[in-house]
């Protein structure tokens, strides 16, 4: 009771963030978007792993370690795969209908060679089937796999190369390594030896390798107030691409609009020829207050007279359904 209800005072400059530890973080975030968990191994493994799979550091023998544990933690590793790789059998084995699991950390070369940070990932299967007919998630393949990579480059600002080449545990013609300025970087690939009912691909990235990103500190904490969804449907011409929808509702600024998506499109009884009808849900949130039902209502009107406006679209639906004071619900 005699605590005080204060922090104490820290001294000195705060240096900001470390460029490499912000570099992780948003390959890492961007990973935990697309649907994967992380992972956290310990940093050695068995002997015969070793050379199980692409290894991208390291030559000769690996660091034994002196006293392992087990002959399952025998030498420091020299990829991340090969845990990951366990950890998909154990769920797999266990009647996963689906996994998709990346890890950061550091590889141990030996010798005088540095540790270097990178990051792994594996995925197969669906996972299931949560979500509705526009967010479920699809079966894991190859070019996913690659376009998932190729969006981790992106996010640091740079196009490799990916090289067709045959990699030890890797499917022939299923892998490549990715190739920066004559270096190699990364590989990723179908696995060969994985005992499930679905295929396993991988990847693996030495982030040592790539360039450092400023770092970002951006906070926006989430509303206290509860929400209000909003759907309408707009019958259009095929010819209008949702791309298109999407950026004329971003470009109109609607106040409090936090966020909307494509929730279904339907041709048959009651839609022209040559027509479609789109559904959109939208999702209304202040950060200050609880809306009303007339504010949103209002957004929701101008929202259409927009689209009514750029594309010539029929609107049908349109009256905001939700309880401003805590309880939502859906037309």
């Amino acid at each position: 009771d005699a605590i005080p209800a204060t922090l104490p005072a820290l001294g000195g400059v705060d240096s900001g963030e470390n460029p490499e530890h912000d570099r992780r973080d948003r390959l890492r975030d961007r990973l935990v978007g697309f649907g994967y968990a992380e992972a956290i191994h310990y940093a050695f493994g068995a002997r015969r792993s070793d050379s199980d799979f692409p290894r991208l550091v390291g030559e000769g023998e690996p660091i034994a370690l002196a006293n392992p544990l087990s002959e399952l933690y025998a030498v420091m590793r020299r990829s991340l795969v090969p845990n990951l790789v366990a950890a998909a059998e154990f769920n797999a084995n266990r009647g996963a209908r689906g996994v998709r699991l990346c890890e950061s950390g550091h590889l141990f070369p030996g010798g005088a060679a540095p540790e270097i940070e990178a990051l792994a990932l594996v995925t197969g299967g669906s996972g299931g089937s949560d979500g509705g007919p526009w967010d479920r998630r699809a079966e894991s393949d190859l070019l996913g796999l690659k376009g998932e990579i190729e969006a981790l480059f992106a996010e640091v600002g740079v196009a490799p190369e990916a090289v067709p080449a045959d990699l030890p545990g890797v499917v022939p013609g299923t892998g490549a390594l990715w190739s920066l300025g004559g270096e190699t970087i990364g590989w990723f690939g179908r696995l060969r030896a994985f005992e499930a009912a679905f295929p396993l691909f991988a990847g693996e990235l030495l982030l040592g390798r790539l360039p450092s990103v400023p770092a970002r500190i951006r906070v926006e904490p989430p509303s206290r107030f509860p929400g209000i969804d909003a759907d309408f449907t707009l019958t259009h011409s095929l010819d209008l691409p949702w791309r298109d929808l999407a950026a004329a509702i971003v470009e109109a600024h609607v106040e409090d609009l936090f966020r909307f998506s494509l929730k279904d499109r339907y041709q048959g009884a009651g839609i022209p020829a040559g027509a479609v009808a789109t559904t959109i849900t939208f999702h209304y949130n202040a950060p200050e207050r609880s809306l009303t039902q007339e504010e949103v209502n209002s957004r929701h009107q101008a929202v259409a007279g927009e689209l009514e406006r750029r594309f010539g679209v029929a609107r049908g639906g349109g009256a905001a359904t939700g309880d401003p004071t805590g309880a939502e619900e859906k037309r």
